[in-house]
């Protein structure tokens, strides 16, 4: 059995992060982490009309997601609530509506979406005031190697006049993975996530139990045979490796 995985999505007209967890055996652990950026084009240099450009960069994202989704056993989604200004409102709309059609296109794989301020109540103990430097710092306490990773691979954009100074860009950009990594432990409390961490479990007990029935096997266990004691032990060794295989795909 693969180990289970659990992909959890900050989503953004802009900038959508997605931080994949991989149960280990023990417990979850981030895997991976990625950052969509769809950019627009700007108002002077484009030929068609910003809605056109809209629906190209819905494009790119839907893409994306495809390829994030693909392979794993349940999709979490912080559902941002809220009335904003301008055009926030509108592009929102059209991230859901992207994310809404993964779910369509992935039947076997359950989404769970978990509102914005349930999945600040959940870790951070409440639904007010929380900023976001507050959740950067908990993500990076929480998963100091991700943090590393994510500033290793994401570098801090420097100003102008002091080029040792950088600016709060990378803050913002790793919000969007802490978002992500918040929402995961929002899901803790879902009955999905409770199953899917039950068969995780299950499945790793039945492959320690396995082993260990394995190990207590003598090793020459299939050598009395009579007649060709090499081609008979040889087939039943294969036989044995054919069984043990198909109990470790169950």
């Amino acid at each position: 059995m693969s180990r289970p995985t659990i992909t959890c999505f900050d989503p953004s007209f802009r900038f959508t992060a997605g931080v994949r967890f991989v149960h280990d055996g023990t417990t979850w652990i981030p895997a991976n982490w990625s950052i969509k950026t769809t950019v627009g084009i700007p108002a002077k240099e484009r030929r068609v009309y910003a809605v056109t450009d809209d629906v190209r960069r819905l494009r790119e994202l839907a893409d994306w997601l495809k390829l994030e989704i693909a392979g794993s056993q349940m999709v979490v989604i912080e559902q941002v609530v809220g009335s904003g200004k301008g055009k926030a409102p509108v592009t929102l709309a059209y991230v859901t509506g992207v994310f809404a059609a993964m779910e369509v296109m992935f039947p076997e794989i359950p989404f769970v979406w978990i509102p914005q301020n349930l999945s600040k109540k959940a870790v951070m103990g409440r639904q007010k005031g929380v900023g976001k430097d507050e959740v950067v710092e908990w993500a990076r306490a929480k998963y100091p190697a991700l943090y590393r990773d994510f500033m290793a691979a994401y570098r801090p954009k420097t100003t102008a006049k002091k080029a040792q100074v950088p600016t709060k860009d990378w803050t913002d950009q790793f919000e969007h993975v802490a978002d992500a990594v918040m929402v995961f432990h929002a899901a803790h409390i879902t009955a999905e996530f409770k199953m899917l961490e039950r068969l995780a479990n299950e499945a790793e007990g039945k492959q320690h139990d396995q082993v260990r029935r394995t190990r207590r096997r003598p090793i020459g266990h299939d050598n009395h045979s009579g007649g060709d004691a090499g081609g008979s032990a040889a087939g039943k060794r294969s036989g044995f490796i054919r069984r043990l295989g198909g109990q470790r795909q169950q």
